[in-house]
């Protein structure tokens, strides 16, 4: 038997060994690269799970011919993260061996308070892509934005903005699926030069795509990644919402990152709005996200598979990448504020002309202070990942190669079962809400996860603080009512 990690067999038709060991394995993010190039056999589809994976395009009939598929797939390509980024950023001064590349650290915000209030931190990507399209320095943004009416039922999905004050459509987090395979056939259509938004491993794949198709390569002048803790499926939005008196199916839009007046920008809440059958004004709803059953974000609930094999934080393969300063010095401001990791020249000097124009509110950073505020999400892709990897290498299956080498050490039996109930968590959510939308029963889905959630906060916190932690959330209950 070959090892899990093994240079890629050749198929028996060219992207067979992509869909059998990363779609049918698990590992696919849904990204869409492999979908978006030319001539591909493979079409993105949103599946019942609320992911996207790729299809075999209906009335494909030539299994022998088209293109290689594997050297585009952000989970299957021979190219790591180390090799894209050094052949981009070899001229860059520092390197860290959290962040990758940079030229410089910062955190900060933008001056304006509307711009900063409408952000999920401080405004700062938004800032950067208006001010890209007012200097003509790009044709068009590729971001998500929200969209009514799509066919799927899709909330988000990737679009172009190519007008200065249409990057704010994309602002806000999104902690849903998108693919990009549809705006790639778009650019190759309207040639020109745009910068490309997406998380650590979008970011990856674009850039994988771009070094195997020219007219993507000239296409993406500029790319920012989103630090990312994971992804979650469609079906994070509706459980949520449906938390807030708004089922499945009436759902109409969500802000997953709603800022609250007073306290600390860690403690967001969620704006759900409901579709009205009778035509008449939209119900928004609200609830402080620590109220919410699956807010807490280590339970990973609607995790894809893909995220707990992923080892890239700082979006190391992209321009700039931007997060939240969740650290002591920055998160009691409730208005927001985020950490930059610039890595390309242009770019920092349009922030420094923005700093002196008084657009935006930048200050150094070490680059440890950038990694420490995202403490978690570093344990997660180090150790975690770590003895995730030797677990799984022990089941002799294929898994994607990662820079992290796999070992059983260097996490304690108890942390192991943390990390253990944290995969179980993930994957039994997805099934376990699918379950609940068959039955129309929200409860159907809480009841099927109680018992692992409760191993997993014993495990995690303890047993006193897992009974307190139900006890306050029924003690708020009973002061609202």
């Amino acid at each position: 038997m070959s090892a899990p990690h093994a240079q890629h067999a050749a198929p028996a038709y060219r992207f067979q060994a992509l869909l059998e060991r990363v779609v049918d394995g698990g590992f696919c993010i849904g990204c869409g690269a492999c979908a978006a190039v030319p001539d591909s056999p493979l079409v993105m589809q949103l599946q019942a799970d609320g992911l996207y994976r790729p299809q075999i395009r209906p009335g494909y009939t030539q299994p022998d011919a088209g293109p290689d598929l594997g050297q585009v797939c952000p989970f299957y390509a021979d190219d790591d993260e180390d090799t894209l980024a050094s052949a981009r950023y070899a001229d860059a001064p520092a390197r860290n061996a959290a962040l990758g590349f940079y030229r410089q650290c910062y955190a900060g915000s933008v001056t304006d308070p509307e711009s900063r209030a409408v952000s999920s931190s401080g405004g700062l990507v938004t800032w950067v892509l208006d001010a890209l399209l007012q200097r003509g320095w790009v044709d068009g943004v590729i971001h998500v934005g929200a969209v009514e009416g799509d066919p799927e039922g899709a909330l988000f999905r990737y679009e172009v903005a190519r007008r200065p004050g249409e990057a704010s459509r994309g602002a806000k987090t999104r902690y849903y699926p998108v693919e990009f395979s549809r705006v790639a056939g778009f650019i190759r259509a309207h040639p020109g030069r745009y910068a490309f938004v997406g998380v650590p491993c979008f970011v990856k794949a674009i850039r994988l795509l771009a070094k195997n198709d020219p007219a993507i390569d000239a296409a993406i002048t500029y790319t920012i990644a989103l630090f990312c803790g994971h992804m979650k499926s469609a079906a994070y939005a509706e459980h949520l919402a449906w938390q807030l008196g708004v089922p499945p199916g009436a759902l109409d839009g969500i802000d997953f990152r709603s800022k609250r007046a007073g306290v600390p920008a860690n403690r967001y809440g969620v704006t759900v709005r409901a579709k009205d059958a009778n035509g008449g004004e939209r119900v928004e709803r609200f609830a402080p996200m620590e109220q919410l059953h699956g807010g807490d974000w280590g339970l990973g609930l609607f995790k894809p598979r893909a995220c707990d094999f992923c080892d890239d934080v700082a979006g190391e393969t992209a321009d700039l990448a931007c997060g939240d300063a969740w650290l002591p010095e920055y998160v009691s401001d409730s208005r927001g504020t985020s950490v930059l990791i610039v890595r390309e020249a242009g770019l920092e000097r349009l922030l420094m002309d923005g700093c002196r124009g008084g657009e935006v509110d930048l200050e150094r950073l070490a680059p440890e202070r950038v990694a420490a505020s995202q403490d978690a999400s570093y344990r997660h892709r180090g150790e975690g990942l770590a003895y995730r990897l030797a677990q799984w290498d022990q089941t002799g299956r294929w898994r994607p190669r990662k820079r992290v080498q796999p070992r059983h050490d260097g996490l304690s039996p108890r942390q192991q079962r943390v990390v253990d109930l944290r995969v179980v968590l993930a994957e039994r959510s997805h099934g376990a809400f699918m379950r609940a939308r068959r039955r129309g029963r929200h409860w159907v889905f809480r009841a099927l996860m109680a018992p692992w959630i409760l191993r997993y906060t014993v495990c995690h916190r303890g047993l006193l603080r897992a009974c307190a932690q139900p006890l306050r959330r029924l003690w708020r209950r009973i002061g609202q009512s």
